[in-house]
């Protein structure tokens, strides 16, 4: 339905982190240019405006389980 590759997936995976962008392509083993770039495509297809949009569409779809997060740690 959404049309998401594996790269996007694991894009909204890190989305769900507190890491920045920065450090999300050096755990992808990408480029800043091509996170930027896969963002874009996720904002596009999920019709997202933020980051915490793309979070949230993680969370709903199941693609991250909330108690793996480390939120607040």
């Amino acid at each position: 339905k959404y049309d998401l590759n594996d790269k996007h997936i694991k894009l909204l995976k890190f989305c769900c982190s507190g890491d920045t962008y920065h450090a999300i392509a050096d755990k992808m083993v990408i480029s800043t240019k091509t996170v930027d770039k896969y963002r874009g495509e996720l904002f596009k297809k999920l019709h997202a405006v933020n980051r915490t949009e793309l979070a949230l569409f993680a969370v709903k779809h199941k693609l991250v389980d909330l108690a793996d997060l480390k939120l607040g740690d």
